[in-house]
């Protein structure tokens, strides 16, 4: 992660978890991006930088496997770290 501030986008549907999720990162220091669907999830890759990805899989389903294939084909962000949830 960058050495002033990771950047961490959140993949989450769950409007409860994901707004935990956000104030737990960002009270550590980090830069955070929440997309509760894939598509804003896809498109936040393609014009940003980030650190690592969280993805929920739970309610996100198949588009969750949509996120994950893209991440493999495109080169620009295969090199972020991804931890599904």
């Amino acid at each position: 992660m960058d050495s002033q501030t990771g950047r961490i986008l959140v993949v989450e549907s769950d409007p409860q978890s994901s707004k935990s999720l956000q104030t737990n990162l960002t009270q550590a220091g980090y830069e955070v991006t929440v997309s509760e669907q894939v598509d804003a999830a896809l498109s936040a890759l393609e014009t940003k930088d980030f650190d690592l990805v969280l993805l929920a899989l739970g309610e996100n389903g198949s588009r969750g496997g949509e996120l994950l294939t893209r991440r493999r084909s495109e080169p620009r962000m295969r090199s972020v770290p991804l931890v599904a949830m």
